[in-house]
């Protein structure tokens, strides 16, 4: 299997774009940002907990990142549900349990926002 990255285009509030956006209201646009908030902050977290840890275990928790993502995300009422966050290896995409220090992951979050499915990643 090869995985390619690519850059995410995302409208000014970082909504990433979809066609999906089109069905929400020009209010619930700008609420969205609290999805690639919530990522930003599940990327802020690990490092910062990394730098913390680097002379101890040197990972992290994905456990402990996914509960950060998820409390932002409920900070916003129109999201009404989480489908998945989910942490893989960039490598092989298998699912992280830990982040280890120098190897690349990818965030992966699906929601429900304001009625709409939407999803985002971000990598680590």
């Amino acid at each position: 299997m090869k995985i390619y990255i690519a850059d995410i285009f995302r409208e000014k509030s970082g909504l990433a774009m979809s066609s999906r956006n089109e069905r929400l209201s020009v209010l619930e646009k700008e609420k969205s940002k609290i999805i690639y908030e919530a990522l930003k902050i599940g990327c802020f977290f690990t490092k910062n907990s990394l730098l913390e840890d680097m002379k101890n275990l040197d990972v992290v928790s994905v456990i402990d990142i996914i509960d950060v993502i998820k409390n932002k995300l409920y900070s916003e009422k129109l999201v009404q549900k989480i489908y998945y966050i989910e942490i893989r290896n960039i490598e092989d995409f298998t699912p992280a349990k830990n982040i280890e220090h120098n190897k690349k992951y990818v965030i992966l979050i699906s929601v429900q926002f304001a009625g709409i499915h939407l999803i985002d990643n971000i990598l680590i």
